[in-house]
C-alpha cells in the first residue's frame, strides 16, 4: 500500500503483486530512494511511464523484474539514451544503475528494443523467459543487443522466433564473462552450443535442451571446457523417440564436473544408475532431480544415494519402477536430506513413507494422494508431525489403480 511505503524509506528490496497501483508507484518514486531491488509480476497497471517514475525516484535501483507486465514496451529507457525529456539534460549522460533486468513476457516494441540495446552495456544479467515482443523479431534485431552485452554475466533466453545457433555464435564472441547461461528454443545445435561452452570458460550454471541438433558431442565439449560447473540441467524433449542420451556420455560428464552442487536430468527416459561414476563421491551435490527418469530402479537409486551423501533436496517425481527399498536407503545414504519430492510416484505404500519420516525428523515429503476414482491426484506436503493426519484426511484409496495405469504407460500397453 502506498501509505506504508514511507515506512520503508531505507528498504533495499521490494516485491510487489499485480495489484500494485499507480498511486503506489508515485509513492515508491518519492519514498524509496535507497531501493536496490524491485520485482513486479503480471501487473496490468504498470506501463513505461510508471517505470520512468520509478527509475527517476530510485537512482540506486540495480535489479528490476517486470515479469508478465504486458504493457511494458521498453521505451522507458529513452531517458538514458539521450532521447528522453523527463530527465534534465545534464543527467542524461549518467549511466543507468540497473544491472539485472527481467523482461519475460513483456511485449517489447521495436522502438523499445532499440532503446534496450543502447543501454545493454551496463547490464550484468538479462532474462527473456520467454522472449515475447510485440513485433516480428528476427536474429538481425537481436544480435546488436548481444553485441552490446559485453559485461553480461547471466543470460536466460527462451526463444521460438528465430534460430538459436545464430545468437549463440554471437554470445560466444561478445559475452565471455558469462557465469550463468539458460537456453531454450528452436534451431539450437551442437555447432552453436559448443562455441559457447568453448569460449565462455567461466560458466558455473548451464541449462539447455538436449535433443534435435544437440547430441553427446556437446556433452563431451562441456566435460572438457566447463569442469568448474556448479549447476547443470539437461532438459529432454518429451517426444524424443530415439535414445535420449547414453549412460557413458553422462558418466564422462559427471567425472569431469565434480564440483556440481545442482544436477537435473529430468525426463531422461533411458539413463540408468550406470550414468554415475563408480568411484567418485559428489560431496558438493545438494540438489538432484531425477524426475521422469523412468528406467531407474531400486539398485540405481541406492547407488546414486550412496555417492551423493550431502543431498538436501531430491526429486523422484513420476518414478514408478521403485519399491520401499529405495526409501530405506535414504536415511543411511543422505542423512541431511530436507526435501523429497515423490509427486505422481504411486509405487510407495503409506507405511513406507511414514517409516522414512520417523527415521528423518527434519524431512518434508511432497506426495500425491489418490482419493477419488478419477485419479485426480491431490498434492500434499507431509512431515513426521503431520503425516498421520494428512494421510487420514486424504486416503490413498486408488493408489494401486494409479500405479497400474502408470505401469501400462511405461511398458507401452496404453
Amino acid at each position: 500500500r502506498s501509505r506504508g511505503l514511507g515506512d520503508v524509506y531505507k528498504r533495499q528490496s521490494l516485491y510487489c503483486s499485480k495489484l500494485f497501483t499507480s498511486k503506489s508507484i508515485k509513492a515508491l518514486g518519492v519514498s524509496c530512494v535507497h531501493l536496490k531491488i524491485l520485482k513486479l509480476k503480471c501487473s496490468d497497471r504498470l506501463n513505461d511511464k510508471s517505470v520512468e517514475v520509478i527509475l527517476r525516484g530510485c537512482p540506486a535501483l540495480e535489479e528490476l523484474s517486470l515479469y508478465g507486465c504486458k504493457k511494458i514496451k521498453g521505451t522507458f529507457f529513452k531517458a538514458y539514451t539521450g532521447t528522453g525529456s523527463l530527465i534534465p539534460r545534464q543527467a542524461k549522460k549518467k549511466p543507468l544503475s540497473l544491472r539485472k533486468l527481467n523482461l519475460s513476457y513483456c511485449e517489447i516494441s521495436k522502438s523499445g528494443f532499440k532503446q534496450l540495446t543502447r543501454v545493454a552495456s551496463d547490464l550484468q544479467a538479462l532474462i527473456f523467459s520467454p522472449l515475447q515482443p510485440s513485433f516480428k523479431i528476427t536474429s538481425a534485431d537481436f544480435i546488436p543487443l548481444v553485441q552490446n552485452c559485453t559485461n553480461l554475466q547471466a543470460f536466460d533466453l527462451c526463444n521460438y522466433h528465430f534460430e538459436m545457433d545464430t545468437i549463440l555464435m554471437e554470445v560466444s564472441r561478445s559475452c565471455n564473462q558469462l557465469t550463468s547461461l539458460v537456453l531454450e528454443g528452436i534451431g539450437m545445435t551442437d555447432f552453436g552450443l559448443q562455441h559457447v561452452v568453448s569460449n565462455c570458460t567461466h560458466l558455473e550454471t548451464l541449462r539447455f535442451r538436449y535433443g534435435d541438433g544437440v547430441t553427446t558431442h556437446s556433452l563431451e565439449q562441456i566435460s572438457v571446457t566447463c569442469s568448474s560447473l556448479k549447476s547443470l540441467a539437461l532438459d529432454f524433449w518429451n517426444k524424443f523417440k530415439r535414445r535420449s542420451v547414453p549412460d557413458s556420455a553422462i558418466k564422462n560428464l559427471l567425472s569431469s564436473c565434480t564440483n556440481l552442487t545442482e544436477l537435473s536430468l529430468c525426463n531422461c527416459h533411458d539413463i540408468t544408475g550406470a550414468c554415475f561414476p563408480e568411484h567418485d563421491y559428489f560431496q558438493s551435490l545438494t540438489n538432484l532431480n531425477l524426475s521422469e527418469c523412468i528406467q531407474l530402479n531400486d539398485l540405481a537409486i541406492r547407488r546414486i544415494i550412496e555417492i551423493c551423501p550431502e543431498l538436501r533436496r531430491l526429486w523422484l517425481n513420476n518414478l514408478n519402477n521403485l519399491t520401499e527399498v529405495s526409501l530405506q536407503c535414504i536415511p543411511i545414504g543422505c542423512p541431511q536430506l530436507e526435501e523429497l519430492y515423490l509427486v505422481s510416484s504411486s509405487c510407495f505404500y503409506d507405511d513406507s513413507i511414514k517409516n522414512l519420516l520417523r527415521a528423518m525428523p527434519k524431512l518434508f515429503i511432497q506426495v500425491t494422494r489418490y482419493s477419488d476414482s478419477d485419479l485426480n491426484g491431490v498434492l500434499k506436503e507431509v512431515h513426521v508431525t503431520t503425516v498421520d493426519e494428512i494421510f487420514g484426511t486424504f486416503p490413498n484409496t486408488y493408489r494401486e489403480r494409479a500405479f497400474d495405469k502408470t505401469r501400462k504407460k511405461l511398458f507401452g500397453a496404453e
